[in-house]
């Protein structure tokens, strides 16, 4: 069975059994209560990137086994509000309401809206609500079950709205399962407190041994300080007093002469070798000066630099003099020092010519852009067809991984050849022009509407602004989008394969006034089926698009095999056994 493994803050390890369709918020409220973390101040992390909690195990991409990280959420949760989007047959709603809200508070809410009650259950029928291939039915498990719960925190969320037929033993079924999590939970409720009490006990020690750590720190700091002071007060003293007994001129030691003791004649001597000291230095400072500046500065680095860089002080007087008098010589110059690229552009066997921009496209529109307006809404059948997919889908088969295993081993037969990125993309839009004849665009209206027109391929993106110029009644500003909002870009320099339109695309029709004002032509109204025969019969002309995928052919012979062949063939070549009929095909090796 597929589980995985959470690491909490208290160094502890969590293994938690999961399905297909289990939600992250769900693994997330288990790994918390067992070990007394609250799950809204907490998130799950995968490879040090965050995880969607509404997201079913299925649709994260995790592994087996895969080991995730219980960490302090950045993101509040507490009382955030949700944008909630209520699909009904009828159309849609939206409304706001508070994350820790039921499914059947939102359901009476809405039943204002679409002024009906959408909590009724009569004749075995009982509302649904479905939400990324999940379901919720019957009263009691909408009361249950709230938007936190299943992974809506914040942001926006779309809800469908449905009628199901409920049986008495579904209910019952349902009333056990609730049952017996409520049972689960109580379980690991009681194991929460203690666990809490644990980890704040913890945290409190961590902070008071980091308190302790803090004030160690600081008072070694400040001792240090101190010595470093105190030896900074001596050294200037005892500069002071060498400053002033040369000063004074007291050097025929009368002074020291008429003292007796011991200790007045150490001081004696260390003061008579600081004072050799200070005027080597004074004499290496004025060398210094003079070949900085007779501008022979460079030549006493050599003389007087270590290698860590500091001053050395067993250079005598006479090397150093000498040293600042020699010459600097420069260093060899690098023969590739004034290195330059070539003027000329090198060809080579992989060079493109890149098509000049701006450059106006002048591409013959077809005779009839085919224009119809249809309704997007799909019947209930085929809804009932997309939304019913089994779990089945999601898992991966022994044909799926046949076909993995071809692919490797086609991968594994063919090398890839180092060539330019430009060349790869050059290729593959021209592969494109080849194979994307037609294209086909849909512009998405308000109130789940649409109109469906053709296009040649190559044809200038402002192409696709005139035929929306020339369906609209009255003139009025329009923009034409993608779905993540980013906008189509009035171009006539750009054909639809470069704008990412070729061979489908849906448009989004952003009008400054109201959809009632901004009214359209009469364009004939089909349905969606036929809305879609037309796309099909337009797009049949359109070839396949194959991505271009360098390779570099295998050699056949090594060099050392080939001067192997070349070396038989001088002699004669190999000796040949004579063939015998009738032996195994191990005896004839």
């Amino acid at each position: 069975m597929t589980s995985v493994t959470v690491l909490c803050p208290n160094a502890r390890r969590v293994k938690l059994s999961v399905t297909p369709g289990k939600q992250l918020r769900q693994v997330l409220e288990e790994a918390c209560l067992a070990q007394g973390y609250d799950a809204d101040g907490y998130e799950l992390q995968h490879g040090g990137k965050a995880l969607d909690g509404s997201l079913p195990f299925r649709l994260t991409g995790l592994p087996n086994n895969a080991t995730l990280e219980l960490v302090p959420s950045t993101r509040v949760v507490l009382d955030a509000e949700v944008e909630i989007a209520l699909q009904t047959a009828d159309g849609r709603k939206i409304r706001k309401f508070p994350n820790s809200a039921t499914l059947a508070e939102l359901l009476q809410a809405f039943s204002e809206d679409f002024s009906a009650d959408l909590t009724a259950a009569d004749d075995g029928m009982a509302p649904a609500i479905n939400y990324l291939n999940s379901q919720w039915k019957g009263l009691t498990q909408l009361a249950s079950t709230t938007l936190k719960s299943i992974g809506i925190t914040s942001g926006r969320a779309l809800l469908r709205y449905s009628a199901v037929q409920l049986s008495d033993a579904e209910r019952a079924e349902i009333e056990a399962a609730l049952e017996a999590e409520a049972s689960r939970r109580r379980k690991l409720e009681e194991n929460f407190e203690r666990q809490k009490a644990e980890n704040e006990a913890r945290l409190a020690l961590e902070v008071k041994y980091q308190r302790e750590f803090d004030e160690r720190q600081k008072l070694a700091e400040e001792e240090a300080a101190a010595k470093l002071s105190a030896e900074s007060a001596t050294a200037t003293e005892t500069v002071a007093e060498v400053s002033t007994m040369t000063a004074s001129g007291t050097s025929d030691g009368t002074s020291a002469a008429s003292s007796t003791t011991t200790s007045a004649a150490t001081s004696t001597g260390t003061t008579t070798s600081t004072l050799s000291e200070i005027e080597r230095l004074e004499a290496t400072l004025n060398v210094l000066n003079s070949s900085i500046a007779t501008g022979r500065s460079d030549s006493l680095v050599d003389s007087l630099m270590t290698e860590r860089g500091t001053l050395r002080t067993d250079v005598e007087m006479t090397d150093l003099t000498e040293a600042a008098r020699r010459p600097f010589v420069p260093p060899v110059v690098n023969e590739f020092a004034n290195f330059k690229f070539p003027d000329k552009k090198i060809v080579v066997p992989y060079d493109i010519q890149e098509d000049p921009k701006d450059k106006e496209i002048h591409f013959t529109a077809p005779e009839s852009r085919n224009a119809v307006h249809f309704d997007r809404t799909i019947p209930e059948e085929r809804r009932k067809e997309v939304e019913e997919v089994d779990d089945a889908v999601y898992e991966t088969t022994v044909h799926d991984l046949k076909a993995l295993q071809r692919g490797l081993n086609d991968q594994a037969r063919s090398e890839r050849a180092f060539v330019p990125r430009a060349f790869i993309d050059a290729q593959n839009r021209q592969r494109k022009l080849d194979a994307y004849k037609n294209t086909v665009i849909r512009f998405l209206l308000p109130e789940n509407q649409a109109i469906q027109a053709c296009f040649y391929s190559k044809e200038p993106v402002s192409r696709v602004f005139e035929f929306i110029e020339s369906i609209l009644a009255v003139a009025v500003p329009f923009e034409l989008c993608f779905f993540l909002r980013e906008k189509l870009t009035n171009s006539n320099s750009t054909n639809l394969i470069d704008a990412g339109l070729a061979p489908k695309s849906n448009l989004i029709v952003k009008m400054s006034l109201p959809s009632e004002t901004a009214a359209f032509k009469d364009i004939p109204m089909v349905s969606l089926d036929e809305a879609d025969l037309a796309s099909t019969r337009w797009l049949a002309e359109n070839g396949v698009f194959t991505p271009y995928v360098p390779s570099a052919p295998r050699e056949s012979q090594t060099v050392q095999n080939k001067r192997a062949a070349e070396t038989e063939i001088a002699a004669g070549g190999p000796s040949r056994r004579p063939e015998v009929s009738g032996l195994p095909k191990w005896l004839k090796r």
